[in-house]
């Protein structure tokens, strides 16, 4: 598993810099779910976006920046014929505004003894001060595969495809994250990973490289 971890980031590490527009850089995450009632649970999470390296990048300016952070919170039903829907809201500052972003989703999961597979199809709106209104259409698939017998180790991968349709002008993304994971406790995670990002594919295609940390604490 290690090997194969070793392989795609070496691969994907050739890609980004055989690219003429690209991104590397780290994005931290933090991240938590807890029970509202009976009826609904809500999660929330706060990442982050560190650039170390960009392919071009504007003159007289440092390849080293700060990209953007974003606060989101998600509430969905945990039971009855709506189990599974969500709706929710985020916030993002990139150094210069805020924009605005409107969730509404569906998730579920399934668990096969260690190997839990999960979906979620997502639709949001973005509105951003001077700029038309961007909606997108998201489907995430993900594994999370248990290691070891006392499942203090894991292997997360989840693969998601977005169509996004902003001033009458479509275009689409790819993203792929792959993460080992540890659990700390029942109620808290650490995973560290490599998250690719292939973005704009319809008309200029960039690539992005993040290293991601996250720690997941659950109430």
């Amino acid at each position: 598993m290690k090997k194969r971890i070793i392989l795609l980031s070496v691969f994907l590490c050739s890609i980004i810099t055989a690219s003429a527009q690209n991104k590397i850089g780290i994005l931290p995450k933090i991240s938590t779910k807890f029970k509202i009632s009976d009826a609904w649970k809500g999660s929330a999470k706060i990442d982050a976006k560190q650039i170390f390296f960009q392919n071009p990048y504007d003159d007289g300016e440092s390849e080293i920046q700060f990209e953007r952070i974003d606060l989101e919170s998600v509430f969905s039903r945990a039971q009855g014929p709506l189990s599974g829907f969500g709706i929710g809201y985020a916030i993002r500052y990139n150094g210069d505004n805020f924009s605005h972003r409107f969730i509404q989703q569906y998730s579920l999961s399934k668990k096969l003894t260690d190997l839990e597979i999960s979906h979620r199809i997502r639709i949001d709106e973005t509105i951003e001060q001077d700029k038309a209104t961007k909606y997108r259409l998201r489907y995430r698939i993900g594994l999370t595969q248990a290691l070891d017998e006392s499942d203090k180790f894991f292997f997360a991968f989840n693969n998601e495809y977005l169509g996004s349709l902003q001033d009458k002008k479509g275009d689409l993304e790819i993203r792929a994250v792959a993460a080992l994971g540890y659990n700390i406790s029942e109620k808290d995670q650490f995973e560290i990973g490599v998250d690719y990002r292939a973005e704009k594919l319809v008309t200029k295609t960039e690539h992005e490289l993040w290293l991601a940390i996250g720690w997941a604490h659950n109430f």
